[in-house]
């Protein structure tokens, strides 16, 4: 009887672990058909524009932003090899390129392409899914927990090396794009999940300020933003909201409203942390 027992017991604990690791699956799934709807409004919209383009490129902190003027092909959890490919298949040299990144741009760097169809035609099978699927908000919320977990113990990993080698590869895209501008975009330790230690904290304020002093060492274009909210208008450690995301949205718009006079703000801008 007791083996009965632990037979059912674990059949049950095993159902458990497949129907949610299904539901898991079957969220992102409508989550990435979502994303991907979104990704190809942005693409339409850049081949509409006319020159010169203002094109934001980099994961979700970028592809959350409105802004008008521009063309978002930004990509949520995007690693830069996968943010490379888009800007070589869609941006042009005349194109005026706004890359974010902040701490988690080295935290992508160590995770691998996810190989996501950006080229015609494979992505429009994702596009015409989210017809039928799409992703509601708590798909979103479940999913940016998952991804806020992951990042975390990520960034906590970030090694001198890796961290040398995401820089250079910043360099080596900047001699490739002629109009590539880089935006270093506000990043907050203090906002982390609540499991996060103050020495994990600690840990990411050092590392972050390491990443911004090896960008500006590395002489690549680069407009700072990152002291430009406070700590109340960021979601998490990354992701901004109200306020906060208004006022990125505002500046990237100013920028975007003169593509020609972006040089001259590198390393500027306009709205200071209050």
């Amino acid at each position: 009887m007791k083996l009965v027992r632990i037979l059912l017991f674990t059949a049950a604990f095993l159902l458990f672990i497949v129907l949610g690791t299904a539901l898991v699956c079957h969220r992102f799934s409508r989550g990435i058909a979502a994303t991907m709807m979104a990704f190809e409004r942005g693409v339409i919209k850049h081949t509409l524009m006319t020159s010169p383009r203002v094109v934001l490129v980099g994961p979700s902190y970028v592809r959350y932003l409105k802004v008008e003027n521009t063309a978002n092909l930004a990509f949520l959890g995007s690693p830069p090899a996968e943010t490379e490919e888009i800007m070589n298949i869609y941006c042009s040299r005349d194109d005026y390129i706004l890359y974010g990144i902040n701490l988690t741009h080295v935290a992508l760097t160590t995770r691998p392409s996810s190989d996501y169809p950006f080229s015609f035609p494979e992505r429009y099978k994702y596009a015409v899914k989210s017809f039928f699927a799409s992703a509601t908000e708590q798909d979103i919320v479940i999913g940016a927990k998952l991804l806020r977990i992951l990042e975390l113990h990520t960034i906590l990993r970030i090694t001198p090396d890796q961290m040398k080698k995401s820089v250079d590869d910043l360099k080596l895209l900047s001699d490739r794009f002629e109009n590539l501008t880089f935006v270093l975009f506000p990043y907050s330790p203090e906002n982390m999940p609540s499991y996060a230690s103050a020495e994990d904290i600690e840990k990411c304020k050092l590392l972050s300020e390491s990443f911004q002093e090896a960008v500006f060492r590395a002489n690549v274009p680069v407009i700072d933003i990152s002291q430009t909210v406070q700590s109340s208008d960021f979601l998490d450690s990354c992701h901004l909201r109200g306020k906060g995301q208004k006022d990125v949205e505002q500046l990237l718009y100013e920028m975007a409203e003169d593509p020609v006079r972006i040089p001259a703000r590198v390393r500027k801008a306009s709205i200071t942390k209050k």
